[in-house]
């Protein structure tokens, strides 16, 4: 209890203070020392200009950024071919919350850690002038809205994984943000970690959003196809119970 306290607690104080480091367990920081020594590496092409690939807090950054599409990508397959996620909840229902409990607490984790991560690197005087203030206060608004308007259309069942554990929705959203982009949840957290990144006028930042929003479409490209199959196995199932009540009503 002492450690989930002492890790909520930084968190927090990264989120909302001046925190500059989390506790985690000692997988991630093996897993960090490994990507770090893959960024140095004399085969890694790229010298980037202002981001110390050197920083752990770099490395454990990039690791949870590519955690939560990775996680929804198991957890929803996994609840499709074996139902195990909604007998282990005992009810589907509460699978679906226990799912978007653990993206969520992945999500905030990640953009913790990205948080502190910027905050140790080298910064961009450049940056600071009204134009890029006002650059990163547009697109944090701009983000902001498609996130939550995204959260308000889907609910937490269209949010997280509800499709997977049987919870359809009726129908395809067309209203705003789903209008402007088919993904505005994912891009408007990608918008968000940018306009941050240029508040904080941190060259790594940028780099950092750039790879959520890589790990984002990544993401889509395993869960696009595999939502449209359960749409259209519904859809499927529909038709034939259609067929089949009219052919009772003409037999009768």
């Amino acid at each position: 209890m002492e450690h989930i306290t002492a890790f909520l607690t930084s968190v927090i104080n990264v989120l909302f203070f001046k925190g500059t480091s989390i506790p985690l367990p000692s997988f991630m920081h093996s897993a960090a020392e490994f990507v770090t020594d893959v960024l140095t590496s004399d085969y890694f092409p790229l010298h980037i200009p202002y981001v110390d690939l050197y920083d752990h807090n770099l490395a454990l950054a990039i690791i949870a950024t590519a955690l939560p599409p990775l996680v929804w990508n198991i957890i929803g397959p996994l609840e499709y071919y074996t139902k195990i996620p909604s007998r282990l909840s005992i009810r589907p229902i509460i699978g679906v919350y226990l799912s978007g409990a653990i993206i969520a607490a992945l999500s905030v984790l990640r953009s913790a850690l990205f948080i502190v991560a910027i905050r140790g690197q080298e910064k961009l005087s450049y940056f600071d002038t009204s134009m890029f203030h006002a650059t990163g206060g547009f697109l944090a608004v701009w983000g902001v809205s498609m996130f939550l308007g995204a959260y308000y259309r889907l609910g937490i069942r269209g949010t997280y994984l509800g499709d997977y554990f049987g919870f359809l929705m009726d129908h395809k959203i067309s209203a705003f943000p789903f209008s402007i982009c088919n993904n505005p949840m994912y891009d408007g957290s990608s918008l968000m970690h940018l306009a941050e990144a240029i508040m904080e006028r941190s060259p790594t930042g940028i780099l950092l959003s750039l790879w959520l929003f890589f790990c984002y479409r990544f993401g889509c490209v395993l869960e696009e196809p595999f939502t449209s199959k359960l749409y259209a196995e519904r859809d499927a199932q529909r038709e034939a119970e259609r067929l089949q009540k009219l052919a009772e009503t003409k037999t009768s």
